[in-house]
């Protein structure tokens, strides 16, 4: 998103680098942890502060100068230029402690924020799951590994039973650890062949010579509508979606065309977009809906505008574990081509085998807040199809509610696992 920022985002509108800033803050959703006490304040701030200062080496600049997974260079040689100096653009870090919680935001210009949200999410998982296990014996801890490994098996195996499903991996954010993500990469990439099609951790693409993958993000699309309401009042609002949509397509192209529909319900996606998405476009994410339910809904728009949903790819990716993921198949394989993103269910799947009270995943996020432009804040929106992954102020949502004509009683609470 970096590189949708750097090369359509800003002339689009006429800004330079730095004249549109953007505020993220953590949001912790799973309830009931003493978060406090095994996400020591100074060590979060630390691992913080390293993490979004690194650099890239010469490897890595070779490296991402050469993917052209789909004919075409994915990072273009203005964009790996910022990242040679990124590390020198000032970010403000706030981090308090209220209570058992934290407030942790950053705030600094749209083209350099998306370094940031992955980032600080990674590093409070690993501190997190780092003090929990230190508060287990050796024999424990061991045990622990031998779970997630068993665990692990298990979803492979079944895989290989299932030959027809394909998975990517979408587990950096919320891993248990490098060293884990790390590990199922590996043994991903050695177990499963061509059914792994690749990683969104684009160290461990390179290590392991399989494919970086990955989709738009809900941040983009909440940053465009926040970019234009703060330009040209709230009407702007409903203009947002199809402007990152077009952005997006200009610099990928068919190859990176999986849209993600649900920033504000995909009931608003699919009566807002224009026909030519459902006909140029690859497919969908299905990312805060059961897929079951969700899929039937895009066959029929994609009927509605001529287009036969076998030839369009779902893309599943929420919470999936694999037998889950064979559900889904059964479900929607007569009316769609499917792949699955495997998130915490493949680099956080430890399991509990010694009992601990907080050894369990953890759901967080790291959300955009608010846009900057000059004298001008505007509080930034994500509605999605389950209220459990809203984020912004209950005003700034009943605005969206209201601009966008959304229908949010019809929507279901799940609580979120990762």
């Amino acid at each position: 998103m970096c590189q949708l920022f750097l090369l359509k985002t800003l002339p689009r509108f006429g800004l330079s680098l730095g004249q549109i800033r953007v505020k993220f803050q953590l949001q912790i959703r799973t309830k009931g942890i003493p978060i406090t006490k095994y996400v020591p304040e100074q060590e979060l701030r630390e691992e913080i502060e390293w993490a979004i200062s690194v650099r890239l080496n010469r490897s890595e600049e070779h490296y991402y100068r050469g993917t052209n997974e789909y004919d075409d260079r994915m990072f273009r040689e203005e964009t790996i230029g910022y990242w040679r100096t990124m590390h020198l653009v000032p970010l403000e870090i706030n981090l308090k402690a209220e209570g058992d919680n934290y407030n942790l935001t950053i705030e600094g210009p749209i083209e350099r924020m998306i370094f940031v949200e992955v980032p600080s999410l990674f590093c409070f998982t690993e501190i997190y799951y780092r003090h929990v296990l230190a508060e287990m014996t050796p024999l424990e801890r061991d045990a622990v590994t031998a779970s997630g490994n068993l665990r692990l098996l298990e979803s492979f195996n079944i895989l290989k039973e299932n030959p027809d499903i394909t998975v990517a991996g979408f587990d950096t954010r919320r891993r248990f650890s490098k060293d884990r993500q790390e590990y199922v990469t590996r043994m991903a990439a050695q177990e499963l062949g061509e059914q792994f099609r690749g990683t969104s951790n684009t160290m461990f693409a390179q290590m392991f010579g399989i494919m970086p993958i990955g989709t738009s993000s809900h941040a983009a699309q909440m940053i465009y509508a926040g970019i234009l309401e703060a330009l040209f009042g709230v009407d702007a609002i409903p203009s947002a979606l199809n402007m990152m949509l077009e952005d997006w397509w200009d610099l990928y192209g068919w190859g990176l065309s999986i849209f993600l529909p649900d920033t504000w319900t995909s009931e608003f996606f699919r009566r807002t977009v224009p026909p030519e998405i459902a006909r140029k476009w690859k497919g969908f994410r299905v990312d805060s809906e059961d897929p079951i339910i969700a899929c039937p809904k895009w066959r029929d728009w994609y009927t509605c505008h001529g287009v036969d949903s076998k030839d369009r790819l779902a893309l599943p990716s929420d919470g999936l574990s694999v037998p889950k993921m064979v559900a889904v198949r059964d479900a929607i394989r007569e009316y769609f081509k499917y792949s699955f993103g495997w998130g915490g269910g493949l680099g956080n799947n430890m399991g509990n085998p010694t009992g601990h009270p907080f050894m369990m995943p953890i759901s967080i996020v790291m959300k955009p807040i608010e846009i900057i432009i000059g004298d001008k804040r505007v509080g930034l929106v994500k509605i999605g199809d389950n209220p459990a992954k809203a984020s912004g102020t209950r005003a700034d949502i009943a605005k969206y509610v209201r601009v966008l004509n959304l229908d949010i009683d019809s929507l279901v609470y799940k609580a979120c696992e990762y």
